[in-house]
C-alpha cells in the first residue's frame, strides 16, 4: 500500500485534496462558529452589563447611594448623557451622545475596553465612530444652545457593548472626563443610571425589580423618562450573531458531504484500477477481511495526510473568519484557539467520514470472485444499441468520443453528478439569499419613505415646525411626529413580588421603555413591512402597529392582543393591529392624535421628516443641514438629523457580517465545486492514458487531445448545471426560513439569483477545472503513455 501511494502520487495528491478541502472547511466553520460564540459571551459578561438603563431628572450621588442599598439592587452607578453634534473632518455634523463618565477604569457596570485615562480637554470616542465619521486628532463639538468647543481625541478609541454601533444608529458615542464637562459648561449632576439587580434569572423577574425601582424613584419625587431593559445576557447583536453561526454550521456539513462525495469517487476510480490486483490476491489465497483492511488502511494513510494539513488551514481560516465577523458586530476577539471538540470533528470527519465514504467501493471490489476480478470480458459491451447510443453515434468526432468518456464509468459518473449538483444548488442558492437578504431590507426601510428627519430636544409647536421646514429650498413636503416612551402594563394575579422577604413591586409589573412614534392618520412617509396583520388605517383609535421587538415583551402577544401602556404617566388600552419585522429595540406605530391625547402635548411635535426634489445622496445631506440651520434660528433645539441614505446604509450594516459571509461562502463552494471536476477529470484521463498514446501515435496533436478533456468537462458541467438550477431552490427556501426568521423573525421571500445562475453556467468550472487534466493530457508523449500501467 505505502508502494501504491507513492508510485500514483496524482492520484494520492487528489484524495488527499478531496479530504483536506472539506475538512479545513469544516474546521473552519465550526471552529470559527464555536471561537466567536464563546468569545462574544465572555467579553460581554465582562463587561457587567446592565439590566436597566434610566434616563431620570438631574441627580446626584446621594440618590445613587441610596439605590444601592435597595435589596434588590446589585450595583448602580451614574453617567450623564448630554445630546450635541460632531463635526467630522470633511465638514459633515453628526449625532453625538456625550457621555460624563468618572475614571473609566472605576466603572463597575458597561465597562469599557480598553479602559484608557481621560486628560482634560480630551474626548474618548467608542471605535465604532471610525465606521461614520473620519476623525482626526482634534475634534469640534457643537452643544444645543449652539456653543462649539474644540476637544483633543484620545488615541486608541474604547469599545462599549451596552450601545449599539455607530453604523447601526448613527449616532456616535463619546466620553470625557467630569472636568472637561465643567469646561463644556455641562452640570455637574447626573441624568442616566445604570443598575444590575440581584438574583435576577430573567425578564420577568428584571421587570418585576425594574418596576419597583421606577416605583421608588417616582415616590422621591424623581421623574422616569425612559427605563430601557436589555434583553438579559444577550448582546444587542446577538441575533446577528445566532445567523452568521447558522450558515456556518449548516454550509460546513454541507461541505462536508461534498467532500465525502469526491471520496466516494476517487476510491472508486482506484478500486476499478486494481481490480486486476485484486484477482492477483484472491488467486494466491488472500480473503475478504484481508483486502478490506488492506484498502481500509490506504484510506486511513490519505485521511491521516488529509488531517494534518487541515487542522492548521481550518485554524488560520477559522482565526480571520471570527475576527472579519467580529468587527462586523463591534466586537473583539481576544483569545483565539482551537476548540478541542472541532479537533475532534475534523479527525472523524478526516478518518471515519472517508472509511465510510470509501466502504461501499472497496466492498464491492473486495466481493469480486477471481475470474470477474481477472477476465476482460465485459458482458455489457455486446448489448444493442438503444436510441441515445444511436443518437451519440451521429454526433461530431470529439463529442461523440467526450460523451462515450463521460459516461463510460457511470458510478463515477454519478458521484462527480451529485457532488457538483450539490456545490451548484449550494452557490445560486447562497446568491439567492443574499438577494432575499437585501429585498427584506428594502421591506424593513419601507418605514423611511422620506428623504431627510430632525430630532427634537423638546416638543415644539408642530404647526411652526412644518411652516420652517417648507420654507427651506428643496424640501417638497412635511411631516410632524410624536416621539414618546411607553412601557407595557403586566397584570399580575401573584400579588406583590418579593427579594429576600422585602417587596419589590406592586401586583403589576411594566416592561421596558418601548420607543412610540405617533404619525399622522394619513402618513405616506411611514409604511413598514407587514409580517402579520395589517397598517394603521385612519378610523382606527388607539391601534397600534408593532415591531418583532415588541412582541417579544409578553409571551401570549400577538395581532388583536389587547395592552395596557404608561406613556409619559398616563395608562391606556390599546390594541395590537399589526407586525413588522425585528429592528432591534422594542417600537410601535400609532396615530398622532391618540398619542399626543395620552400624553397631554396637543398639537406639539418632537420629530420632523420632509421629501426633497431629488433623492441623491448629497442633495438629502445638503437640504438635511440648511434644515438643521433653519430650524436652528427659529429657536427650535435640533438635536440629531439624518437622511434616508445614511438610514438605509445603517439598516444595511447589520445585514453586512451575513453578506460578506455569504459571499465568502460563495467562494468556497465554487472551489470545492472546482476540485471535484478537476478530481473527476484528472482520474478520466489517468485512466485513458494509453488511449491517449494511442491518438498520439496516430497523429492527434496536442490540440486535439486537450479540446477532447474540455469537451468532456464541459458536457458534465452543463449535465450538473441544469439539475442544481432547480435543486438550489428548496435549499435556498429552507435556508432562507431558518436565517430570516432568525434574524428578522419573518422567513425571507425566496428570490431566484439569474445571476447566480448564470455565473455558475459561466465560470462552470469545468473549463478552468479542466485546464490542469487536459494540460497533462496534452503532454503526454507516446511512449509515456503506451507504457503507463
Amino acid at each position: 500500500m505505502l508502494r501504491d501511494l507513492w508510485y500514483d502520487k496524482g492520484r494520492s495528491l487528489l484524495i488527499v485534496l478531496a479530504i483536506t478541502i472539506g475538512v479545513s472547511a469544516f474546521g473552519l466553520m465550526i471552529g470559527g462558529s464555536v471561537v466567536l460564540e464563546d468569545n462574544l459571551k465572555d467579553v460581554y459578561e465582562a463587561t457587567d452589563p446592565p439590566h436597566a438603563i434610566l434616563a431620570l431628572d438631574p441627580f446626584d450621588e446621594a440618590l445613587v447611594a441610596d439605590v444601592r442599598g435597595l435589596p434588590y439592587v446589585q450595583d448602580a452607578q451614574a453617567r450623564r448623557l448630554t445630546q450635541a453634534r460632531l463635526e467630522t473632518a470633511s465638514g459633515r455634523w453628526l449625532a453625538l451622545d456625550l457621555a460624563t463618565i468618572p475614571e473609566p477604569r472605576t466603572l463597575v457596570i458597561a465597562r469599557l475596553s480598553p479602559a484608557p485615562p481621560l486628560p482634560p480637554d480630551s474626548i474618548l470616542f467608542e471605535e465604532s465612530a471610525q465606521t461614520v465619521a473620519d476623525l482626526g486628532s482634534s475634534a469640534t463639538i457643537q452643544m444645543l444652545n449652539g456653543d462649539e468647543h474644540a476637544l483633543r481625541v484620545a488615541a486608541g478609541g474604547t469599545n462599549d457593548l451596552s450601545i449599539l454601533p455607530a453604523g447601526i444608529s448613527l449616532v456616535v458615542n463619546g466620553y470625557v472626563s467630569p472636568e472637561t464637562a465643567a469646561s463644556l459648561g455641562l452640570p455637574a449632576d447626573y441624568n442616566r443610571l445604570y443598575v444590575r439587580f440581584t438574583g435576577a434569572a430573567g425578564r420577568t423577574e428584571l421587570e418585576r425589580s425594574l418596576t419597583a425601582l421606577t416605583d421608588y424613584l417616582e415616590g422621591r419625587g424623581v421623574r422616569v423618562f425612559s427605563a430601557r431593559l436589555p434583553q438579559p445576557g444577550k448582546y444587542v447583536l446577538a441575533d446577528n450573531m445566532t445567523s452568521v453561526l447558522f450558515i456556518l454550521q449548516a454550509l460546513g456539513l454541507l461541505t462536508l458531504v461534498l467532500s465525502a462525495l469526491l471520496v466516494t469517487s476517487v476510491m472508486s476510480a482506484v478500486i476499478a484500477q486494481q481490480i486486476p490486483q485484486i484477482g492477483i490476491f484472491k488467486s494466491l489465497g488472500a480473503p475478504l477481511s484481508q483486502t478490506l483492511r488492506m484498502y481500509f488502511q490506504e484510506v486511513l494513510a490519505f485521511g491521516l495526510a488529509a488531517l494534518a494539513l487541515a487542522v492548521p488551514l481550518g485554524a488560520l481560516g477559522a482565526y480571520f473568519v471570527a475576527g472579519g465577523v467580529a468587527s462586523t458586530l463591534n466586537f473583539h476577539v481576544p483569545h483565539f484557539y482551537l476548540p478541542g471538540s472541532t479537533a475532534l470533528l475534523q479527525a472523524t470527519g478526516a478518518l471515519l467520514v472517508p472509511l465510510l465514504a470509501s466502504a461501499a467501493p472497496i466492498l464491492a471490489g473486495a466481493r469480486l470472485t477471481v475470474l470477474e476480478a481477472i477476465s476482460t470480458y465485459n458482458p455489457g459491451a455486446a448489448k444493442r444499441l438503444g436510441p441515445l447510443s444511436r443518437a451519440v453515434t451521429s454526433m461530431p468526432g470529439p463529442v461523440k468520443m467526450a460523451l462515450r468518456n463521460a459516461f463510460r464509468r457511470k458510478g463515477r459518473l454519478a458521484l462527480a453528478f451529485a457532488a457538483l449538483t450539490l456545490a451548484g444548488a449550494m452557490f445560486i442558492a447562497v446568491l439567492g439569499i443574499r438577494r432575499s437578504l437585501g429585498e427584506a431590507v428594502s421591506d424593513i426601510q419601507g418605514s423611511m419613505n422620506y428623504d431627510a428627519g430632525v430630532n427634537f430636544d423638546r416638543p415644539y409647536p408642530a404647526a411652526q415646525m412644518k411652516d420652517e421646514a417648507l420654507k427651506v429650498q428643496g424640501v417638497t413636503a412635511a411631516e410632524t411626529w410624536l416621539l414618546a416612551d411607553g412601557r407595557i402594563i403586566f397584570a399580575s394575579a401573584e400579588g406583590a413580588a418579593t427579594s429576600g422577604g422585602t417587596p419589590v413591586g406592586s401586583g403589576n409589573r411594566l416592561s421596558g421603555s418601548v420607543l412610540i412614534q405617533g404619525v399622522p392618520a394619513d402618513t405616506s412617509m411611514a409604511r413598514p413591512g407587514v409580517v402579520t396583520g395589517r397598517w394603521l388605517r385612519p378610523g382606527d383609535e388607539y391601534a397600534l402597529f408593532v415591531n418583532s421587538d415588541f412582541m417579544t415583551l409578553g409571551q401570549d402577544l400577538q395581532v388583536g392582543s389587547k395592552v395596557n401602556l404608561r406613556v409619559n404617566g398616563m395608562e391606556h388600552e390599546w390594541t395590537i393591529v399589526g407586525v413588522s419585522a425585528r429592528s432591534i429595540l422594542p417600537a410601535a406605530y400609532a396615530h398622532y392624535a391618540d398619542v399626543a391625547a395620552v400624553t397631554g402635548f396637543g398639537d406639539l411635535a418632537n420629530r420632523l421628516v420632509v421629501s426633497t426634489e431629488s433623492s441623491e445622496p448629497a442633495y438629502q445631506a445638503r437640504v438635511s443641514s440648511d434644515l438643521t440651520e433653519a430650524l436652528d434660528l427659529a429657536g427650535l433645539g435640533v438635536t440629531a438629523a439624518d437622511t434616508t441614505t445614511e438610514s438605509r446604509q445603517a439598516a444595511a450594516s447589520q445585514l453586512d457580517s451575513i453578506i460578506i459571509l455569504l459571499l465568502s461562502m460563495v467562494v468556497l463552494v465554487a472551489v470545492v465545486g472546482g476540485l471535484g471536476l478537476a478530481i473527476t477529470m484528472g482520474l478520466n484521463v489517468l485512466e485513458r492514458t494509453r488511449e491517449i498514446g494511442v491518438l498520439r501515435s496516430l497523429g492527434a496533436g496536442n490540440g486535439e487531445v486537450r479540446r477532447l478533456v474540455i469537451v468532456e468537462g464541459l458536457l458534465i458541467g452543463l449535465l450538473t448545471w441544469a439539475a442544481a438550477a432547480p435543486l438550489s431552490i428548496p435549499l435556498a427556501v429552507y435556508l432562507g426560513d431558518s436565517l430570516g426568521n432568525s434574524l428578522l423573525s419573518r422567513p425571507l421571500d425566496y428570490a431566484f439569483s439569474v445571476p447566480g445562475a448564470a455565473l455558475w453556467l459561466v465560470i462552470i468550472i469545468s473549463v478552468i477545472a479542466s485546464a490542469v487534466p487536459a494540460g497533462n493530457a496534452a503532454r503526454l508523449t507516446v511512449r509515456a503513455a503506451l507504457a503507463y500501467q
